[in-house]
């Protein structure tokens, strides 16, 4: 294979090549149109409303803005207050508006469930509201300087535009609280009925200069990946260099397989024979010798994109025995289309391989797309493929996982590996040469 410059120029340049257009361009096909499933947010609620208003009611009372006013005034304040409770009508009207919830579906469970599923890649983001919101909310609304409230979104980096997407609507909201327009409006029009509107609106004017001047900020957003042990965001360099050289070690396994059928044709299994040695010697020979080469292609593609686009694999630690094993099934599998070329005698089966199921493996592998863009069935598909498992491998390393972490992985590729060369063995016995 190494003498042949086809092999050569579709193995190793053409993946060094399309790693570069793509990782150039993967910024714009972020942004580009396509069509997702709902991004599932959970929302994590510590505050209490009632808890809230209670201690409102303590600190405005030890104003001046409570004299004069008696306890069914405050009550009634209070009230109103309360009517606008800024978390409900984030994660109960806008997150589930009919239009929005085409685009998210909301789950409120416990904190501790919510960030597990976070880790586990089940949900795309965390929506925390913290115990005080509202009362921290309702009190920088009405009194300068106040510390802000705080939400917090924490995402699954793996689901990046999901998690934008997210983002963009809870910032969009918290926003329009920020410019303090809906607490003016609510406290303008208790302190009306309350016969307060000249002491209302020189406050009023206070909280809304200092919105104006940036000295106020009714409410913030911290937006943060989950900084989850072991697990870090990818480049789309980095994506599409493991994407490439999982895509291309499949043509790896083809042309061992049709160079297999040349070697018959030459004649060398007879000449095995001679040599009082079984077939097993000649299939041996071309699982070692694919294997070996499907070695050197991913190293020197590890080594180009390193040095050519500061790709960083991971840990070379958790590294190599992923890229031996990967080679080892990219063996197994040319095994197998040695097999089915061995039996049909020419090289249809790795030529149709070659040029049609390897676009199937590549896509359900997530080589073209990202597999968390993919519809479920077709993901599903794509785990059970050697360039799909040897992605998953590839991608957990960068993002720093633990050799226990990925042990899934390398069980996999494991059992692949043992089936196809099962499969060579009983395929190759419905023809004796």
């Amino acid at each position: 294979m190494i003498r042949d410059k086809k092999a050569l120029l579709i193995t190793l340049l053409m993946p060094i090549v399309l790693i570069a257009i793509l990782g150039f361009s993967v910024g714009s096909f972020m942004q580009g149109e396509i069509t997702l499933s709902p991004a599932h947010v959970a929302v994590v609620h510590e505050d209490d409303l009632n808890r809230d208003l209670e201690k409102l009611k303590r600190v405005l009372t030890a104003t001046p803005f409570a004299r004069g006013i008696g306890e069914r005034e405050m009550g009634e304040i209070l009230g109103r207050l309360g009517s606008f409770h800024p978390a409900e009508v984030l994660t109960e009207r806008i997150l589930k508006d009919e239009k929005i919830s085409s685009l998210i579906t909301v789950e409120t469970m416990g904190k501790a469930e919510a960030f597990r599923r976070l880790k586990e890649g089940k949900i795309t983001a965390v929506i925390l509201i913290p115990e005080g919101f509202a009362y921290r909310y309702w009190l920088s609304s009405l009194l300068p300087g106040i510390s802000p409230s705080t939400v917090e979104v924490w995402q699954d980096p793996d689901q990046e535009i999901r998690a934008e997407i997210v983002e963009g609507i809870v910032r969009a909201y918290t926003d329009t609280l920020s410019a303090g327009i809906l607490a003016k409006n609510v406290f303008q029009e208790v302190a009306v009925e309350m016969n307060r509107g000249d002491q209302a609106h020189s406050q009023i004017e206070t909280l809304l200069t200092s919105v104006g001047k940036g000295e106020e900020k009714g409410l913030e957003v911290h937006f943060r990946s989950i900084a989850v042990e072991g697990k870090k965001s990818i480049s789309g360099f980095q994506y599409y260099a493991a994407a490439m050289s999982a895509m291309f070690i499949l043509f790896t396994a083809a042309f061992g397989a049709e160079y297999f059928i040349q070697e018959s044709r030459l004649h060398t299994y007879e000449r095995i024979l001679l040599s009082g040695r079984g077939r097993g010697v000649l299939f041996a020979g071309r699982f070692l010798s694919t294997s070996l080469f499907s070695l050197l292609q991913m190293i020197l593609l590890l080594l180009f994109s390193r040095f050519l686009f500061g790709v960083n694999w991971g840990d070379p630690l958790s590294l190599l025995p992923l890229l031996l094993l990967v080679s080892l099934g990219v063996g197994g599998l040319s095994l197998l289309l040695s097999a089915i070329n061995h039996v049909a005698g020419n090289e249809k089966g790795s030529e149709i391989f070659s040029g049609f199921i390897t676009q199937i493996m590549a896509l359900a592998g997530g080589s073209f797309i990202p597999a968390a863009y993919l519809p479920d069935e077709v993901r599903l598909l794509g785990d059970y493929t050697i360039n799909g498992a040897s992605l998953q491998g590839f991608v957990k390393v960068m993002q720093g996982y633990s050799l226990r972490e990925i042990t899934p992985v390398f069980l996999s590729l494991s059992i692949m590996t043992l089936l196809f060369m099962a499969a060579a063995l009983a395929i190759s016995r419905l023809k004796e040469v």
